[in-house]
């Protein structure tokens, strides 16, 4: 039979002395009489202090009550790593947190893995700093990796896998200051020029042009364009109000909402007459609608011509855009729009595609600076759904020609 690697260690019964015991990683632990509800509490007390350690044993201690040498900070990082699997999820699924962490501890793991993770110092969290800015990592990447590895050292002082005075000591190390540091600067996100989403939704498909459109007049973010379905939009009064089911800043107990008005109503009425439970955007839907409108244009009949088998595509358009869909579709739209000179070929034709593509979030940028301008920054923070007016201004463009007109009539 295979091993059972969910299974308990037994409550089992020593023979020659009548005790209790229950043997973990080769020791034995006695509990006192068998079958006395003594021996049952400890034996309770001590599988549920080996669960709480992800199924191992606690570090030994020392004469003076000081832990000794714990595990290796390899051996934390992997036990970290799936405690941020379960625990990192929203709604059943695993959020991308839990990858940003494999992908933080990565660096760790490089420089000190044998090392006992008890001697891990704020020195040694300073040099794996340095490590990922040799390797090309943003500033801000390397800040927020920071306070990963500080959040496993945490972790594992709650475990007592580690002395919390390690965690305690790391806190010491503050994040890298823009201009103060050899790490290189994350190019912001700028808005993109109206002119030059219209010119890409003329060679986009019909629902992905859509969702960019709907985008455009409410400020919603790429990911709550995705999910949305008829069931999730209150339609009781003249603007409409879209609950998404998932959204950024769930966790945290926030409540968002989209507010549609007229014209992005207007776009958004032909996808609602679906189950209410279906989502509105279906690239499978759009792959057919593609199909049919190729049909229809043929002038000569399909079976006077010769076709040559397609290979059947490894995967199939989905019922649901993902961001990741979503954004390509984008691409391939750009791509159509902006094609590269003909004096460039290879590296520089694909530089040229790469450097004249869009990404859908800086949709969002581009609503939120013309809100700004026109409306103010705290209406733009509304739209938006932030409940801080300096993240707003993170994605609101300062109105510039307002401050010139000022500048220019007082003097």
């Amino acid at each position: 039979m295979p091993k059972l690697s969910t299974a308990h260690p037994r409550y089992s019964k020593h023979k020659a002395s009548g005790q209790a015991f229950v043997k973990i990683e080769g020791q034995f632990f006695y509990l006192g009489l068998h079958g006395s509800e003594i021996s049952k509490q400890q034996y309770d007390r001590i599988i549920a202090e080996w669960l709480s350690n992800n199924r191992r044993l606690k570090s030994p201690t020392d004469e003076d009550g000081k832990s000794g040498i714990s595990c290796s900070i390899t051996r934390l990082c992997i036990d970290f790593y799936k405690h941020a699997k379960v625990y990192y999820r929203k709604n059943g699924k695993q959020t991308g947190e839990a990858v940003n962490i494999k992908n933080a501890l990565k660096y760790l793991r490089e420089l000190y893995g044998d090392l006992p993770a008890e001697e891990f110092s704020p020195l040694k969290l300073q040099a794996v700093q340095q490590h990922m800015i040799k390797n090309g990592i943003c500033r801000k990447s390397i800040n927020r990796h920071t306070d990963r590895i500080k959040r496993c050292f945490l972790w594992g002082g709650q475990k007592e896998m580690i002395p919390a005075a390690t965690y305690t000591a790391l806190r010491l190390v503050k994040g890298l200051k823009s201009g103060r540091t050899d790490a290189k600067e994350s190019k912001p996100v700028k808005p993109i020029a109206p002119s030059i989403i219209f010119e890409t939704l003329t060679h986009m498909g019909k629902i992905p042009s859509d969702m960019v459109r709907i985008q455009m007049l409410t400020g919603c973010r790429p990911g709550e364009v995705c999910m949305m379905r008829p069931c999730d939009i209150d339609r009781s009064s003249e603007v409409w109000l879209y609950t998404p089911k998932e959204h950024k800043t769930e966790h945290a107990g926030k409540v968002r909402v989209v507010f549609i008005g007229p014209e992005a109503q207007a776009i958004l009425t032909p996808y609602l007459s679906r189950p209410s439970e279906k989502f509105c955007f279906s690239p499978a839907e759009e792959t057919r609608r593609r199909a049919a409108d190729a049909r229809s244009k043929r002038k000569r009949p399909l079976k006077y011509e010769y076709r040559k088998r397609k290979p059947q595509p490894k995967r199939r358009p989905g019922e649901k855009y993902t961001t990741a869909s979503y954004r390509k579709a984008i691409h391939r739209g750009c791509d159509a729009a902006f094609k590269p000179p003909k004096e460039l070929e290879g590296e520089q034709a694909l530089q040229w595609a790469k450097e004249h593509r869009w990404a859908p979030n800086r949709v969002r940028h581009t609503t939120a600076t013309a809100v700004r301008k026109r409306f103010g920054l705290e209406a733009a923070q509304v739209i938006l759904g932030h409940s801080h007016a300096d993240v707003t201004q993170m994605y609101a463009e300062v109105n510039m020609e307002k401050g010139i007109e000022v500048i220019r009539q007082i003097g």
